[in-house]
């Protein structure tokens, strides 16, 4: 524990009094011890009785001051550090009570279990993002591009073919509703409106043929998209498990928190 300089100076000056007045004392002493004396003896010339005092200047200096106690010394800051998985003690490179500073590595856990998981999550997500590329690729989608399902090539096609029958069914069935008037005129023979009838149911039934394969293609397709969002959502749940094997990974070593 430090002393003040104002208290130091006072010491002092208290400290050179003392001495004044304790050199002041002997030297009144002394005369005393003369004037008891023989009176009749010769006088004494008060040079005589004179005592050398030394003088000097106040110097201020530091004196140190010691304290014993018993006691115990507590830290400003304090941790039980312990890991959060279990597991065995391989490696601590740091002494007791060694000086460390934050973050530092103080502890090694055996850490080849997490290893393996970690490689074994690591192949979940990459095989989980390899399915949602394929599901991707059977729509014929990009990696970034959203589900449209009239822009699916296989949809696409269907929609032109039901469009292209659906054209060539109403001309064949014009031609048959004219042939009817012109075969109750005389115009046309009844062979004749009977072909041009069978054309058209024929081309109907094509007609209506490509509209249910048009429809079983936006099924499909909307079932890939399903089986993408599926592929996805295993894909997510693939990366938050490796994310967990990293922390269990990183758990494997102790560091210091301050």
């Amino acid at each position: 524990m430090g002393i003040s300089p104002s208290t130091r100076n006072i010491f002092l000056a208290a400290l050179s009094l003392v001495a004044l007045v304790a050199v002041l004392s002997l030297a009144f002493r002394g005369r005393s011890a003369s004037d008891s004396g023989d009176n009749s003896g010769p006088d004494v010339a008060p040079e005589a009785l004179a005592v050398e005092v030394t003088t000097g200047a106040a110097v201020s200096r530091d004196v140190p001051t010691y304290i014993q106690a018993t006691g115990s010394f507590a830290a400003d800051e304090s941790s039980d550090v312990a890991p959060e998985v279990s597991g065995q003690v391989v490696a601590t490179p740091v002494d007791v009570g060694a000086m460390v500073r934050q973050g530092a590595i103080i502890a090694r856990l055996e850490d080849r279990d997490a290893r393996m998981r970690l490689e074994q999550a690591l192949a979940a997500e990459k095989q989980a993002a390899s399915g949602v590329r394929q599901a991707q690729v059977r729509l014929g989608l990009a990696a970034d591009e959203s589900f449209d399902v009239n822009s699916i090539p296989e949809v696409r096609a269907a929609m032109r073919q039901f469009e292209a029958a659906d054209a060539q069914a109403k001309l064949a069935e014009t031609n048959a509703s004219r042939y009817a008037s012109l075969v109750e005129t005389g115009n046309v023979s009844r062979m004749t409106y009977d072909q041009a009838r069978a054309q058209a149911e024929s081309a109907r039934a094509q007609a209506n043929a490509a509209r249910q394969n048009y429809e079983l293609a936006i099924n499909v397709a909307r079932q890939s998209n399903i089986a993408i969002s599926t592929a996805q959502a295993q894909l997510e749940v693939a990366r938050a498990q490796v994310a967990l094997m990293r922390k269990a990974l990183s758990d494997t070593i102790i560091t210091a928190p301050f």
